[in-house]
């Protein structure tokens, strides 16, 4: 099992920290990252500590024209 990590809610994470915890990996964060500006406008990122699972969890958000929030 992996170890859980980005459970300090003091430390937001940033993309230095997520770079360094998922190594080599970050290529395909990059490559995500890039689909997501690529194909949808109006992506909003977000890091939120969620207290009753005790960590950090990414969000992008994509807004239609109806206002409504859409995970992406």
């Amino acid at each position: 099992m992996e170890p859980i990590v980005l459970t300090d809610p003091n430390v937001q994470p940033t993309d230095e920290l997520i770079f360094s915890i998922i190594g080599e990996n970050s290529v395909y964060w990059d490559k995500i990252i890039d689909y997501l500006y690529d194909n949808y406008s109006d992506i909003t990122e977000e890091c939120r500590f969620y207290n009753d699972g005790k960590s950090w969890l990414y969000r992008a958000l994509h807004y239609s024209n109806h206002g409504f929030a859409r995970r992406s």
